[in-house]
This record gives C-alpha cells, structure tokens and sequence, in this order.
C-alpha cells in the first residue's frame, strides 16, 4: 500500500497540474469506490474550482471551492493520472473528473479496494479520526502518547489515529534506524529512544519523499515514473540477507498481523547502552537528503 512518501510524491505531481482548474463533470463512479455525501455530490461538483491538491496521511485530498473535498486513497493498488479526454481508458478505471482545457482526472484500481469520497461542507470522513503526521510529532509528544500502550511499538506506529501516514515498509525501516526492536512493548520506549526515533523518522522519510517514494510492488506516480527509495531499504524484504551494519541475518516474522524485518543484533529488546539509539544508525546519504 503507498504510504506517506508516496502518496506526497502524487500530491505534488497532482497540485500544480490541478489548482485553478475547474471540473465540467465526474461520470464513471463505480459504487463502492466512490462514496458521495451527500448522495448528489457529483452534480455538486459540476462547475467547481479546484482550489489545490493536498495530503492527509495516506489521503490525497482535491479542495474545491465552499469546502467541498475529494478524499482519495489508493490502498493497494489504485492509481491517479491526468490524460487528454478521449484517451483510451486503463483497465479498471472506477472515476473519472472531466476538467476543462480537454482533460480528465482518472482514478483505477484492479482490485477495487481505494476509495474517492465527494465530502460536501461539514461532512464526517476518516480523516477526522487520523492522528497527527510524522513532521509534526515531536519527541516528549511522542514519548507521552506511549506512556501505559502495552502493544507492540511497530503496531502502535502503525496505528494511523495515533501517527499518520505511516505504513509497513517505513515503519521497518525507521525501527532499524533507531536501533530499536518492533516487538517491544510501546510503554518501554525510553525518552533518548523517542528523541532517535523522532529524527529517524523525519530523515527517512524526507529521503523518500526527495526519491520518489518506494515502488516495491504496484505504486507508480501519476506519470507512471517508479519510485527509486526501495534500493536503498536496508531490512524491509531483505530477510535472510546480511544486514548493513553488523552482517547479521535480517529476520522476517509475523507482528500484529504484519510482515515485520529487523536485525536482533542491532535491534535487541534493550540496547546495552540502556537504551540509547546509535543516530550514525542513519545511512549517511539519508542524513544529507
């Protein structure tokens, strides 16, 4: 599933292609992918301004004029791109935005599992519920928020009430870059811990965002450019493989339902040093992005 970085490198190929455009209609709105509220949210939109695109954890967000919104997540395999009206349609296209200059926004997915929700003014979504984003957390806020969590740390950051727009694949690897263990109980976590993992996870996902996002399976930008972060993974999908620092063998199990890879030697539950992240645990090419 495309997490933070790759959903912000779609935001910014989408923001500067769509702002100031104005939507002549939306047809092709499969049910299920696409949720009104209210129910006429498509005749709503006719006519509208895009006023920017913009990201909310894992959600693309298209603002139009009065406050009306297209939320758009692309879950596994969806996919957003803008194409000349009578183009021949991809595979699976569920929704399509008809926008002037003799172009359309078009929104696929095989397996039918991303959403477009036409939230009018004031309507709920799962937005409301999301926690704060990455950038934004800081590390006595984050340390705080763990105090009394007896689940695993890597499934209290997966948790997007808590932390948005994390997922999977960086939640393995910013844990290796703060040399602390998935498994360990979230409440656990010490403040110099929290401090390293704070930075860990603004470095690394900075990096991501500035290569692309990481197309290890599906994900594609708008433009169908992959991402080129996945080369430079150093637990996630290398089980069995040496790990970069120590030449251990990654390990792969099963952690609150997820696929996690860490390193027990540079993952320990507790480090010997009490608990102290090593901050040169950040590949130097990251620490400069």
């Amino acid at each position: 599933m495309p997490e933070l970085p790759e959903v912000e490198t779609v935001v910014r190929h989408l923001h500067p292609r769509l702002a100031g455009r104005r939507v002549r209609r939306i047809e092709r709105a499969r049910p299920g992918v696409w949720i009104p509220s209210p129910p006429d949210a498509a005749d709503r939109w006719r006519g509208r301004l895009i006023r920017g695109v913009e990201r909310r954890g894992k959600w693309i967000l298209v603002r139009g004029t009065e406050n009306w919104r297209l939320a758009i997540h692309l879950r596994m395999t969806g996919h957003l791109e803008i194409v000349d009206t009578g183009a021949a349609l991809r595979p699976h296209t569920h929704c399509v935005l008809e926008l002037d200059r003799g172009q359309e926004l078009r929104f696929s997915d095989p397996r039918r599992f991303g959403r477009v929700l036409a939230l009018g003014p004031g309507a709920a979504s799962p937005l409301d519920r999301l926690g704060p984003e990455p950038f934004a957390l800081d590390p006595a806020t984050l340390h705080q928020g763990l105090a009394g969590r007896r689940a695993p740390l890597k499934a209290v950051l997966l948790d997007q009430s808590f932390v948005a727009g994390l997922g999977n694949i960086y939640v393995d690897e910013i844990l290796f870059a703060a040399g602390v263990d998935p498994a360990m109980p979230a409440r656990h976590l010490l403040r110099q811990e929290a401090q390293a993992l704070v930075e860990c996870m603004r470095a690394l996902l900075s990096a991501a965002i500035a290569a692309g996002g990481s197309s290890v399976r599906d994900y594609r930008a708008p433009d169908g450019r992959a991402g080129r972060f996945q080369r430079r993974h150093r637990v996630y999908g290398r089980a069995g493989r040496p790990c970069p620092e120590c030449g251990s063998r990654i390990r792969r199990r099963l952690l609150a339902g997820r696929g996690t890879h860490w390193c027990p030697w540079c993952q320990p539950r507790r480090r010997r040093n009490g608990g102290l992240a090593d901050r040169q645990r950040i590949p130097s090419e990251v620490r400069r992005s």
